[in-house]
């Protein structure tokens, strides 16, 4: 039922996906926030309005996130990080040991043939 609730208020309908869209939500914001049109804008007016924009998609995006997390759960088990740490430390060893031993070996290899 909650899930239900959130999927209706998704806000993947305002996204601001293209160029026009962005310049769009900038003209409405320096319009309707900062209340003054392009030939009377200062450089701040300007920088308020793209905030204002700006602000907006991070927004959005916000609220999806949370969104996904409600629905999904997205948590990983420690099983995991460590599994990643273990491999990882055992590339590093392999790759360091082949580094240190290599000339040695190859010195060895190079006097019996």
């Amino acid at each position: 039922m909650a899930a239900e609730r959130w999927a209706s208020a998704a806000v993947s309908d305002f996204a601001v996906e293209s160029i026009t869209d962005i310049k769009d939500s900038f003209n409405r914001h320096l319009h309707f926030d900062v209340v003054k049109d392009r030939n009377v804008a200062t450089p701040r007016d300007f920088y308020q309005a793209l905030a204002h924009t700006v602000w907006d998609k991070l927004c959005s995006r916000w609220i999806r996130t949370q969104q996904f997390h409600r629905m999904n759960d997205p948590k990983v088990s420690i099983d995991t990080y460590v599994k990643h740490w273990m491999r990882s430390s055992l590339v590093l060893n392999l790759v360091t040991q082949r580094r240190t031993y290599a000339p040695i070996l190859s010195k060895r290899f190079a006097q019996v043939s």
